[in-house]
């Protein structure tokens, strides 16, 4: 693919999970875009379950789902908590003067989407006034703390700051991580990003380290065919997989490196359960059209679920 369509994809991509999207702040609304779901029954364990879809909430239901809640007009990045009762954001206002816009300083943000409350975590600021830019922050399985990225000129680090107490951690992560990577954690603790291989400084992989950084193995090889990872990683609810994008196919892969699978023909994974995946998916021969699609983990399964109207075509 030509270098200047994988840029469009990548920007529609930001545009499709909330990234600076011109929405209005949080508020309660109708779908203002049609989400049509497939011919079929919603999968009970996805059933009231969220996603974050075209600048929006997306709560899943029977038979179509429902944009409710808009992202803050300021937000960068955002991700959903384990329970979707979270929402945590990269809080970077456009600023519009000479020249081209720009993002102002970046915050750490943590919305409570049933009571409204928003809490801002850490600022760039006070916390590292010389770091680029602050990137995809994740509240743990626990709820204790959250963990996001801090990218220097040359480096890029973890960092995690306690709900309660606010105090900052930085990790001592000694392999080198790659821009734009959203980590996850699991329930164990264990922490999944995107990171440099051992013989390449171009070469991404899948990599587990522990709960303070320090890496553990890598669960992907470049020698593989499946190609390189992207995009978001997910840990299934049970901590034992990791769901990955590769080559515009999702896979999963166990945390000690074994069984991995090919589970779907295309996908970047948005909500893992116990028995599927939600994931949105580029679809070549509608050029404009971004689908939601629900896979089964073993692979046995993989339909539509929903559509943005008029750029997609129906289904018969």
């Amino acid at each position: 693919m030509k270098t200047w369509k994988m840029l469009l994809i990548l920007a529609v991509a930001f545009l499709l999970t909330g990234c600076g999207s011109p929405f209005a702040p949080i508020v309660v609304a109708p779908a203002s875009v049609p989400v049509i779901s497939y011919p079929g029954e919603l999968p009970e364990s996805l059933r009231e379950r969220s996603v974050l879809w075209y600048g929006g909430v997306l709560r899943l239901k029977n038979p179509t789902g429902t944009i409710e809640v808009a992202l803050p007009e300021d937000a960068c990045d955002t991700r959903l908590s384990w329970d979707d009762r979270y929402m945590t954001y990269v809080s970077c206002p456009l600023i519009v003067g000479e020249g081209l816009p720009k993002r102002g300083d970046n915050r750490i943000n943590i919305l409570d989407l049933q009571t409204g409350e928003k809490r801002e975590l850490a600022s760039k600021e006070q916390l590292f006034p010389d770091a680029v830019w602050f990137r995809s922050p994740r509240l743990t399985r626990d709820g204790k703390s959250v963990i996001f990225q801090v990218a220097w000129e040359h480096a890029v680090d973890l960092v995690k700051v306690d709900m309660e107490s606010g105090e900052v951690q930085r990790l001592n992560v000694d392999v080198l991580l790659t821009s734009f990577t959203p980590p996850d954690v699991s329930q164990d603790g264990h922490i999944v990003v995107i990171c440099k291989g051992p013989n390449s400084d171009t070469v991404s992989e899948l990599c587990l380290l522990d709960e303070n950084g320090k890496f553990i193995r890598y669960l992907t090889s470049n020698l593989t065919s499946e190609g390189y990872p992207v995009g978001d990683v997910l840990f299934t609810p049970d901590g034992q997989y990791v769901i990955y994008e590769s080559r515009y196919k999702l896979f999963k892969v166990r945390i000690d490196g074994s069984g991995r699978q090919e589970i779907a023909l295309c996908g970047s994974p948005l909500l893992v359960t116990d028995e599927h995946v939600v994931a949105w998916c580029y679809v070549s021969k509608e050029p404009d059209c971004y689908s939601l699609f629900v896979a089964s983990l073993d692979g046995s399964d993989f339909q539509r679920l929903g559509y943005i109207e008029p750029y997609c075509v129906p289904e018969e």
